[in-house]
Parts: structure tokens; C-alpha cells; sequence
């Protein structure tokens, strides 16, 4: 081991110091690049998430107006004087999304997404039925809904009142802008 000797204005020091500080220095580079590496992987993932929960958000949104959609398409609120659906126009077979439940014509508890496709005829696209809706921008796909037409006691009917009410099952689905899809259901009762 060699000693090195620093020559001062106080006269000959000894030198003790042997690269401790490139030492640290690398040590402390290294934790640096190992946190903004972890920094920009939770960035990354974070980024991600928000986009899937954007998507999600648009995706439930259509969907919501797939079910307005369906419920004007009842009422016929596009027209001036409101014309509401034809009853005659349900059938078995669900056609322009239509379908015919009641008096067990069809299994009306089983799921309709399990009888028919939600993405393609004879499923109804937003603004079907001459309703006029606008299509929906920044979606992958439009959305569709069914309309089941269904017989039911509706909770608290006298039961004095013969046969059952129409009630309006509304199955919609809605498209995101990647792969997101959101399917609501609800009982319209006009």
C-alpha cells in the first residue's frame, strides 16, 4: 500500500481519502434511477387505469341513451302527435327489436342476451323507429337495445282488476371507445 503525501501551505499532510466519494455518488445515482423508474411505471399504470375508466364511462353513457332511446320509441315523443309503438308490431322472432313476451310465447325469464346477439339485428340501433336520435360520437360501436314487451301483476293492483299490465322490459348495451361494454336492463312501465 502506497501512502501519497499532499504538500499544504502548513507543510506535508498525509492523504487518506481513496475515491470514497465517487462511491457515494454512484450508490446515490443508482437509488435515483431505481426511484424515477418506479416513478414512471405508477405513472404508466395510472394512465392506463383513467383511460379504462374513460372508456367504461362511455360505455354506460350510450347505454343510458340506448334506454332513453327505447323509451321514447314507446311513448313516440319524436312526433307531433305522439304516435306510441304499435303492439301489433312485437313478435317472437324480436324483429327491429321488438319482441313479444307475454303469455309465455317466449322464455321471458331467461337473459335476452342468451337468446339473441346485442351487437347486430335483430337487435335496434340508437335512433331505430324513426326516433331521430343522433349516433353517438368517439364509440366503437352504436348502441342497440331490445324491447321485450311482458304480462305482470305490477305490486300493489287490486287484484280485482282483470288479466295483467304491460310492462316494458328494456335490455341495452353499450360500446366504448376500445373495448369497454356496459348492458343495463330496466322495467319501463308507460
Amino acid at each position: 500500500m502506497r501512502s501519497r503525501y499532499l504538500i499544504t501551505g502548513r507543510g506535508v499532510v498525509l492523504a487518506t481519502q481513496r475515491g470514497a466519494a465517487l462511491v457515494v455518488a454512484l450508490i446515490f445515482l443508482i437509488v435515483l434511477t431505481v426511484i424515477g423508474i418506479g416513478v414512471v411505471g405508477t405513472t404508466t399504470t395510472e394512465e392506463k387505469l383513467a383511460r379504462n375508466f374513460r372508456d367504461l364511462d362511455i360505455a354506460f353513457a350510450a347505454a343510458e341513451a340506448a334506454l332513453r332511446d327505447a323509451e321514447i320509441r314507446i311513448n313516440g315523443y319524436w312526433d307531433k302527435p305522439a304516435k306510441p309503438v304499435d303492439p301489433y308490431a312485437f313478435n317472437t322472432t324480436c324483429t327491429d327489436g321488438l319482441c313479444d313476451c307475454t303469455y309465455a310465447k317466449c322464455d321471458a325469464l331467461a337473459p335476452i342476451q342468451d337468446r339473441y346477439s346485442m351487437t347486430e339485428a335483430p337487435s335496434a340501433e340508437l335512433g331505430a323507429g324513426t326516433t331521430g336520435t343522433p349516433a353517438i360520437a368517439m364509440v366503437a360501436q352504436q348502441p342497440r337495445y331490445y324491447i321485450e314487451n311482458t304480462c305482470a301483476k305490477i305490486p300493489g293492483e287490486s287484484v280485482s282488476k282483470p288479466g295483467c299490465s304491460t310492462i316494458y322490459r328494456i335490455t341495452s348495451i353499450g360500446f366504448g371507445r376500445l373495448t369497454a361494454q356496459t348492458l343495463l336492463q330496466e322495467n319501463y312501465i308507460p
